[in-house]
């Protein structure tokens, strides 16, 4: 539905392809750290599988509060280093006098940060949902639920760094 609403009004064709492979190719060593970091700590914290006095299990806890802080961090260090280039003149220059539109830039280095937050942290929320649901029986409502506001949570703390980033003119204010 969102892709439609893009499409109508003419964004996805504000989205450099090239420019995005681009992206991809430069950044690819931090893309695999983010998504194997994002796959491995589901698994580390099988081992902290202990009943709590009071029945439950830790399972539940534990990972729920290492997927909003691994969300809020990535949040927080993706868009600023992918705008990075907004702070540094040379990169500024360079950026700028590549054969694409500001609103095209600005808008796949977005999309390119929500490709590197929010997917590897939604890969996150499945391995420990479904480790969850096999452990304790939770329904496929709730699986589902905690998936869908785990999006809703990384795309508005992405967009708010983002703008943030766009805003100020220093790193230190960002």
């Amino acid at each position: 539905y969102l892709f439609m609403k893009w499409k109508e009004r003419g964004m996805v064709s504000m989205i450099n392809k090239d420019y995005f492979k681009y992206l991809i190719k430069q950044n690819k060593k931090y893309l695999i750290l983010i998504y194997v970091v994002g796959i491995i700590i589901p698994f580390l914290t099988l081992n902290s599988l202990i009943p709590d006095p009071y029945g439950d299990f830790e399972i539940v806890r534990i990972p729920g509060m290492i997927s909003l802080i691994y969300g809020f961090a990535l949040s927080c260090i993706v868009p600023i280093y992918l705008f990075s280039f907004l702070q540094k003149k040379k990169s500024n220059i360079l950026y700028f006098s590549l054969p694409i539109k500001k609103e095209s830039l600005y808008l796949t280095t977005s999309l390119f940060s929500y490709f590197a937050t929010i997917l590897p942290v939604v890969i996150y929320q499945l391995i420990t949902q479904s480790i969850v649901a096999y452990k304790m029986n939770i329904s496929f409502g709730g699986f589902i639920l905690t998936i869908i506001l785990t999006i809703v949570h990384m795309f508005a703390m992405n967009t708010l760094i983002t703008t943030i980033t766009l805003l100020t003119q220093n790193s230190v204010d960002n």
